[in-house]
């Protein structure tokens, strides 16, 4: 795959997370208006960064850059996860509950993606 491919895919999946994750509905579950969301995002995520790893790799340019943001993210990543092995409850820190479904993972995800968007844009 080419790099313009590549950039062309990325820019795809950051435009479903941001659109389509909003609409993504599971009629038959538990709690179908969250539950669903928060899989769809992160699969888009993961894509998207495994893409973005090929992308960095081929081309220089589009590497992270030691700015503000990039160091920000990094030390808020690295807090809150610090704090999920620290707290009371870790598994429940790191992976939340069902209605919620908003822990340290979905925040990973959520890093990466604003790392991605950062480096790229």
């Amino acid at each position: 795959m080419t790099a313009k491919n590549l950039v062309r895919a990325i820019t795809f999946l950051i435009f479903a997370a941001v659109t389509l994750t909003p609409l993504f509905y599971i009629k038959y579950g538990v709690y179908p208006y969250t539950l669903g969301k928060t899989p769809f995002f992160q699969a888009v995520a993961e894509i998207a960064f495994f893409l973005w790893l090929a992308l960095i790799l081929k081309e220089k340019k589009y590497r992270p850059a030691a700015t503000p943001i990039f160091w920000g993210i990094l030390a808020f990543l690295a807090a809150l996860i610090m704090t999920a092995f620290l707290g009371v409850d870790s598994w429940r820190s790191f992976w939340s509950i069902q209605e919620r479904a908003f822990g340290v993972v979905t925040f990973i995800h959520l890093g990466v993606l604003a790392l991605i968007i950062s480096s790229m844009f």
